[in-house]
């Protein structure tokens, strides 16, 4: 019995040890993600009135191009450029009159991180990602209603910094190839001030796994080595 879990416990450290990616390194990748959502409710009016709808709806869609230097084995340092636009509506109806909002918002950022691997198989790895990003942003809405059919707008600029945690997984196809997916499990953004109103600080707090983004990644300059991803 001590034999067998002895033996167990060897080839599982072999198997978690066996492929890495060495020191000096580099990898160019993007990682994209994109969600939708809409929730519809409805109550009745009051006093025989017409039903009360209520229709929100949210798109999301984001793009990271980056670079990552490996300063140590399964260890990288990465630089990202972020784009996202996030697109919402609320629409509340009575009868044939409603009040409708939309909202736009373009997100350009700069992302600093490191990424830590740790392979499962030879083909197969966990990541963990601390990041920290700048992120410049330009915020818009018109505000509609076909009461006295009026129309009202407003935009605004403005700073977010921001850390956060991703945790994700990696494929390997090719031993320079891998598909990679991941998920954000805490962040926290501060927005020091708006551009044009000097508002106070926002502070924000997230602890569930959200926006998943999905990405290839190509990585060049892996020295071989004993434990080295094989094809």
């Amino acid at each position: 019995m001590k034999k067998s879990i002895l033996t167990s416990i060897t080839v599982l450290s072999f198997i978690i040890t066996q492929a890495q990616i060495n020191k000096g390194a580099k990898a160019l990748g993007f990682n994209l993600a994109a969600t939708y959502n809409i929730d519809k409710s409805s109550s009745p009016g009051s006093f025989n009135s017409s039903n009360i709808e209520l229709t929100k709806t949210n798109k999301v869609f984001a793009a990271q191009p980056f670079y990552e230097f490996f300063v140590g084995k399964n260890l990288s340092f990465g630089i990202g450029f972020n784009y996202g636009i996030v697109l919402s509506n609320e629409k509340l109806s009575i009868g044939t009159n409603f009040n409708s909002l939309d909202n736009s918002l373009n997100t350009y950022g700069l992302q600093f991180q490191f990424k830590k691997y740790w392979f499962a198989t030879n083909r197969i790895a966990f990541t963990l990602t601390p990041a920290l990003t700048s992120s410049y942003n330009e915020s818009s809405y018109v505000q509609s209603n076909n009461i006295g059919f009026n129309e009202y707008k407003g935009n605004s600029d403005f700073w977010t910094f921001s850390f956060g945690g991703s945790l994700g997984a990696a494929y390997f196809i090719k031993p320079n190839i891998m598909i990679e997916g991941q998920t954000n499990f805490f962040s926290y953004s501060i927005r020091p001030e708006d551009a044009k109103t000097s508002s106070s600080n926002n502070l924000t707090i997230s602890v569930i796994p959200t926006n998943l983004a999905v990405g290839v990644k190509f990585i060049f300059g892996n020295k071989a080595s004993n434990n080295t991803i094989e094809n």
